[in-house]
């Protein structure tokens, strides 16, 4: 069989045969691509808000941590005191050692200050007493009569005190024990 059609025209028909093809293969590609940049960005869309979501829920979460180790700390704090107030041994009401002190106080001796300290680590609170007696006599009776009660243990009058004669400033550390029974 012998081909009527010129060389020419074959060979311009074999082009647009090939153009053809192309343009059909390059539509097919590009819409391949529509098609799945369509179900891609609902996919995106998804993805991102899920993104966000965790986001928001990892930032609640490392704020309960903070809350959770702030509330571990002072639970801890709580622990460590209720034990070392647990070890303490009876604690004595202020006003009983200001009664006991204003009993055991005569004209001779008058007091200035009472400072109280709560020793939580040693378990004994101590007052310091600051005064003035009248003569070291005074003084003396008042440290025995302090030394004689039952509510007072381990009076320190430091010897410094007793350097005048008359109008003595003194000051008298001393721990208390338990109220006695």
């Amino acid at each position: 069989m012998v081909n009527l059609i010129p060389t020419n025209a074959q060979k311009q028909i074999k082009r647009e045969y090939r153009l053809r093809v192309v343009t059909v293969w390059a539509v097919l590609l590009a819409s391949s691509f529509v098609v799945i940049a369509a179900l891609t960005v609902p996919l995106y869309v998804l993805v991102d808000s899920q993104l966000e979501a965790s986001g928001l829920e990892y930032e609640q979460a490392s704020l309960d941590a903070t809350a959770m180790n702030e509330a571990k700390e002072k639970l801890v704090h709580a622990n460590e005191t209720a034990k070392l107030l647990a070890q303490k041994k009876t604690a004595v009401p202020f006003s009983n050692v200001f009664d006991a002190l204003e009993s055991l106080t005569d004209s001779a001796v008058s007091i200035t200050s009472v400072a109280y300290t709560p020793d939580v680590k040693e378990g004994t609170p101590q007052v310091v007493i600051q005064g003035v007696a009248s003569s070291r006599a005074s003084l003396a009776d008042f440290q025995t009569r302090l030394e004689s009660h039952a509510l007072f243990e381990n009076i320190v009058l430091p010897l410094s005190n007793l350097v005048q004669d008359r109008d003595i400033t003194f000051e008298i550390s001393l721990e208390l024990t338990a109220e006695p029974s």
